[in-house]
């Protein structure tokens, strides 16, 4: 439903063919009644008109002047970009620049890296080091390695020792199955007889 069904002059300062609503005119409980193209066009609307408003109203909390997307869910898709565009231009009255990013998968790395000074982790590497791994140099941590047949030791004690403890539950899984199967033989027999007595 567009604004120009709720106003006859667009005062707020939006074109008239601007999404009010979506799904605002459904009024029947058949989707065979509606186009495909429709109804995907209305929730592609809403889903991008909400990033919008959401990803504004955490900048402006944040006092944040760009925001950046990534995502398989807006690269590349021209309609998405441009709706989410509208969105944060009219939302932030266009203080707010919105950058798309493709070919974005080590961004999460990256920001992992710069980041580590703000979780209390300083100790833990050099600032050389990440430099070297950011450069693309192979990190392979501050301590030495265990032998490897000692690593192997270990994880064959760890598995014995696992293996053990799941036979140790099982066989007390086993006794109590049949502790409660006994048990119900007993309640059966008492069942039988007091309706036998009953009986007589």
């Amino acid at each position: 439903m567009s604004i120009s069904s709720y106003f006859s002059l667009c005062q707020i300062g939006l074109p008239a063919s601007t999404t009010a609503a979506s799904f605002g005119k459904v009024n029947s409980s058949k989707l065979s009644e509606y186009k495909v193209e429709d109804l995907a066009a209305a929730l592609l609307n809403s889903f991008t008109y909400n990033i919008g408003q959401i990803a504004y109203f955490v900048a402006n909390l944040s006092g944040l002047k760009r925001i950046f997307f990534r995502g398989a869910y807006v690269c590349g898709h021209e309609k998405t970009m441009d709706k989410i565009s509208r969105s944060l231009k009219y939302w932030s009255k266009g203080e707010v620049q919105t950058t798309f990013l493709c070919h974005e998968g080590f961004l999460g790395t990256l920001g992992a890296f710069w980041s580590y000074e703000n979780m209390g982790i300083d100790g833990l590497a050099a600032h050389e080091v990440i430099r070297e791994v950011l450069l693309g140099a192979p990190y392979t941590g501050q301590f030495p390695s265990l032998p490897r047949t000692q690593q192997q030791e270990n994880g064959e004690d760890k598995t014995l020792e696992e293996v053990e403890s799941l036979r140790h539950d099982n066989a007390a899984l086993k006794a109590e199955v049949e502790r409660l199967q006994r048990e119900n033989a007993e309640l059966k027999a008492k069942l039988v007889r007091s309706g036998e007595a009953a009986i007589l």
